[in-house]
């Protein structure tokens, strides 16, 4: 895989699609060495093996935002994938369909003050290092879970996941069930795995 330029902003003048050099403000794809910023529109990855250094979804009101891992798609941020890092009007739409993956080294991190909706079909995954969250969230998060959705949670201090997590100040959704729904699904979609110490 190439390195990529430094950084890369999503303009996406010529279509929807990721693999599109021209979507880019340094008409270059992004690459393992590259920090990724989405200040707005609609982002896909269609197809493939999208490898990168850091994800970040502004909403930074210039309109909403839509994000989309299609299935057979995977993106994988070698840091963090961190959505609506700038609170306004706006909302960050980030969905994984079924059959695609997500995968943040550090964090996948919605708490920020931006609104955020994440669609889970198929597998987000936050590995978390030795002394912080994989998954972080904030009052302004509602993660959408459809029946084949996995959020995977990985990180010596992810035994705290469900304190701050459900249902207190987020909505957590099993099939569109909220966590406080006495409809709520005994699997909910969150998977926490654990560290060896």
């Amino acid at each position: 895989a190439a390195a990529g330029p430094a950084e890369a902003t999503w303009e996406g003048t010529i279509s929807d699609d990721w693999s599109v050099a021209g979507n880019w403000d340094v008409n270059a794809l992004p690459g393992w060495a590259t920090s990724v910023i989405i200040p707005t529109g609609t982002c896909v990855i269609y197809s493939g093996a999208v490898q990168i250094k850091d994800f970040t979804a502004l909403a930074s009101g210039t309109g909403d935002i839509h994000i989309t891992v299609k299935n057979g798609a995977t993106l994988n941020s070698l840091w963090n994938i961190d959505l609506g890092y700038v609170g306004d009007s706006n909302t960050v739409y980030f969905t994984v369909e079924q059959g695609a993956s997500a995968t943040a080294g550090w964090m996948f991190n919605t708490r920020r003050p931006g609104e955020t909706y994440t669609t889970v079909g198929g597998t987000i995954t936050a590995l978390g290092t030795t002394s912080d969250y994989g998954v972080d969230v904030s009052s302004a998060t509602i993660i959408d879970f459809t029946t084949t959705g996995k959020l995977i949670a990985k990180g010596d201090m992810v035994n705290s996941f469900n304190s701050w997590a459900l249902p207190g100040n987020n909505v957590f959704r099993d099939r569109g069930i909220g966590a406080t729904d006495p409809s709520w699904g005994t699997t909910h979609g969150v998977l926490a795995a654990y560290d060896e110490v």
